[in-house]
């Protein structure tokens, strides 16, 4: 296992008090092969990047940067195997985080960003075992995306999570999970906020089946076009929809393209509206609308 660790000189001008270097605050770490392990911890900085590159074997990468402005995060893991990445950015402004796994394995990356302002996510994994996780608290202006190319899917996506009723924290959120290929999977979007926009696609063929895609939603929107929008797409047979809306300026879109796939839409508040399609033969469709 061979680590490069790019912030050792920038530690040791710290430790002096050297100003100069500090304005660098890159730190990579580069490990190929065996047992691997990787850890960056970066607080107080502007303009930071953190990366995490390995490859192969038993993976594991960690990347914390908190209160800092102008933050980059990232984490790729090449060829596999046991995987496992987190990162955690808590009180940072303009930042973004991304975990990328090629060649699958048994994964688990997990994105979190707390009390952050124009903030990105994105976690991209090649099959295997997956299980991603991205938690966006108390942000406003934030968007967060999961692709998943098959095997034991699994995706699930918060974003403000703080706040009650219709007027909870957050606003101008966007998030989409994408599996594209394979079966049984299942995708979960819950947002709290203002001006929200969910988008969740599986399936890309009709041998896909099984699926399920859940999106919940809770705020407001307003008469134009930064309504608060859910919108599913799914191809294949034997897939669940299930669309839960709360607060007002509510829209929702439901395309199911295969057989015996079924449709739930919920919306409660008032200005919703609904539409659902279906292509195929055994579909069930359900929409209930309360309020006014």
């Amino acid at each position: 296992m061979k680590t490069k660790l790019s912030t050792l000189a920038l530690g040791i001008a710290v430790a002096f008090g050297s100003t100069a270097v500090m304005a660098a605050n890159t730190a990579d770490v580069y490990q190929k092969g065996n047992y691997n392990q990787g850890f960056i911890t970066q607080d107080d900085n502007n303009n930071t990047q953190g990366a995490i590159n390995q490859t192969g074997d038993n993976n594991y990468a960690a990347i914390t940067q908190d209160d800092n402005t102008n933050s980059t995060a990232l984490v790729n893991v090449w060829q596999g195997d046991r995987d496992r990445s987190y990162i955690n950015q808590d009180n940072t402004k303009n930042s973004s985080a991304k975990i990328w796994v090629n060649h699958g394995d048994r994964n688990l990356n997990v994105i979190d960003q707390t009390g952050t302002n124009f903030v990105t996510a994105y976690v991209s994994t090649t099959g295997d075992r997956n299980n991603n996780t991205i938690d966006q608290n108390r942000v406003s202006s934030s968007s967060a995306g999961i692709d998943q190319d098959a095997s034991r899917s699994s995706a699930y996506i918060e974003q403000g999570r703080s706040g009650y009723g219709y007027h909870s924290s957050g606003n101008n959120q966007s998030a989409y999970i994408s599996q594209y290929a394979g079966s049984s999977h299942d995708a979960s979007i819950v947002q709290k906020g203002s001006h929200l926009e969910a988008y969740i696609e599986q399936g890309g063929s009709k041998w896909s089946s099984g699926n399920t895609a859940a999106i919940n939603q809770t705020g407001t929107g307003s008469h134009s076009s930064d309504r608060n929008v859910a919108t599913v797409a799914q191809h294949g047979s034997g897939n669940d929809s299930y669309t839960m809306q709360n607060g007002r300026d509510l829209l929702s879109y439901v395309t199911q393209v295969g057989s015996n796939n079924s449709s739930n839409v919920v919306q409660m508040g008032r200005n919703h509206t609904s539409h659902v399609t279906q292509n195929g033969y055994g579909n069930t469709s359900n929409v209930v609308q309360t309020g006014y």
